[in-house]
């Protein structure tokens, strides 16, 4: 389980997570601190009282189930999102990290108003299955979709 605070400092929003982990791998903790990788929340550690904590750089950018809750998913934002989650687990085997450690939940994914990209929050050491986590986050997706986009909703029950 994964717990989630929120801090702004100065002109910088962070999400701060902390959670059960499992934290043999200082590989990925390496990577993810020393290197910006694209499709995913830049991210620094701090260890205090004895708990490793994540901070991600929020700053500019809003929680997908936020951006979800003013407009519901066309064919092109769920395009958008399936090419965004496949470029992230290509990414991640490109670093050596492992998929499941990507966060699929809408409260953890970013869309970036900048760029208009989505972002992925990546918990090193999480160990929950990512194909249980798709089913779960195309739940959540199914419930936001425009049922009036006919070209979306056969696109999102075909790949659910």
């Amino acid at each position: 389980m994964v717990n989630a605070t929120y801090k702004r400092q100065l002109s910088q929003s962070y999400m701060i997570l902390e959670g059960e982990t499992e934290t043999n791998s200082s590989y990925e903790l390496e990577i993810l601190s020393y290197n910006r990788i694209t499709g995913f929340l830049p991210m620094e550690t701090e260890v205090s009282d004895g708990v490793l904590r994540f901070w991600y750089d929020i700053t500019g950018k809003q929680t997908f189930s936020d951006y979800l809750g003013r407009r519901q998913m066309d064919l092109q934002l769920l395009s958008k999102f399936f090419q965004a989650l496949e470029d992230a687990c290509r990414t991640t085997n490109n670093y050596l990290l492992e998929e499941d450690g990507i966060l699929l939940d809408l409260d953890y994914l970013y869309m970036d108003f900048e760029q208009k990209n989505i972002e992925f929050a990546y918990f090193p050491g999480l160990k929950e299955d990512i194909r249980g986590l798709f089913r779960k986050i195309m739940e959540q997706i199914l419930q936001k979709l425009d049922h009036d986009d006919k070209q979306a909703v056969a696109a999102a029950y075909e790949v659910y």
